[in-house]
């Protein structure tokens, strides 16, 4: 799926949830699909799960231990398999990534872009801007807060969206 694609489909979802500025507010949108979200302690061994989305009880499962960025971000970035029908496995649980390899699944890429312009949307952060341009200047950790996401994912989207340098 190409970029252009996944940002239509988000342009969708912020429409249908009237969202027009800052901060998207994903637990409503998931309430809106009747989705729940419900926190779990992760086992040793699965503490590198962040979440995921089980389609059989339309549940978004959160790691209690994170941050609530990191915690948005998921949320953004299961509602992301579920609005681009990603099919899963029977758990509902894709890797992070391959962990020899390094490499995330095309399944995962799409949906971190998917969240990354849910919860950062291009025209958004482009108003921002407009409205205080001394955001740009200054740490992205300050857009951030704006946003309600941590500073390395507003850093990331800056960067992909060409707005600072890489």
């Amino acid at each position: 799926m190409d970029i252009a694609t996944i940002e239509a489909k988000t342009n969708d979802v912020l429409a249908k949830n009237q969202i027009t500025s800052p901060f998207v507010n994903v637990f409503e949108i998931a309430a809106s699909e009747g989705i729940a979200i419900k926190y779990r302690k992760f086992p040793l061994k699965s503490r590198s799960v962040s979440g995921f989305y089980f389609p059989k009880d339309k549940t978004i499962y959160l790691n209690v231990d994170e941050s609530s960025e990191r915690q948005v971000f998921t949320i953004a970035h299961e509602l992301g398999h579920y609005f681009l029908e990603h099919n899963t496995n029977e758990y509902g649980v894709y890797k992070r990534q391959d962990s020899y390899v390094g490499i995330k699944h095309e399944n995962e890429r799409e949906a971190d872009c998917f969240a990354a312009n849910l919860l950062m949307p291009k025209r958004m952060i482009k108003e921002e801007l407009a409205r205080y341009p001394f955001l740009k200047e200054a740490n992205p950790s300050l857009l951030s807060l704006r946003f309600g996401v941590s500073a390395s994912a507003m850093t990331n989207r800056l960067k992909n969206l060409d707005i600072i340098k890489r």
